[in-house]
């Protein structure tokens, strides 16, 4: 699919929507930090997915990360139980869940 093509159909997307139809691509590199900052994806994690050049782009949309403040808490309360050990994100609890 070229960039032609994918503009024109945002273009009709955004008019079926009622809105003005400008085309911009750009608006899902936005989307897809945001998402990933919501889903808590570490900041180092989403500046290389989104390939920015300085981490201060990134940190804009960290806002919408709720859970990072209780993840990195939770992490250095788990790696100082272990010893000191490093603690993989992924291996943290959510909150609310079974664990």
């Amino acid at each position: 699919m070229t960039q032609k093509a994918v503009k024109v159909l945002i273009k009709h997307v955004e008019r079926k929507a009622a809105l003005k139809a400008l085309g911009k691509v750009h608006i899902f590199r936005h989307t897809f930090c945001s998402h990933l900052a919501m889903a808590g994806v570490p900041t180092m994690t989403i500046k290389e997915l989104a390939r920015h050049d300085d981490i201060k782009t990134t940190v804009k949309y960290m806002h919408l990360s709720p859970s990072a403040k209780r993840l990195g808490i939770t992490m250095l309360t788990q790696s100082r139980a272990a010893g000191g050990t490093v603690v993989v994100a992924a291996e943290v609890p959510k909150a609310g869940g079974s664990d």
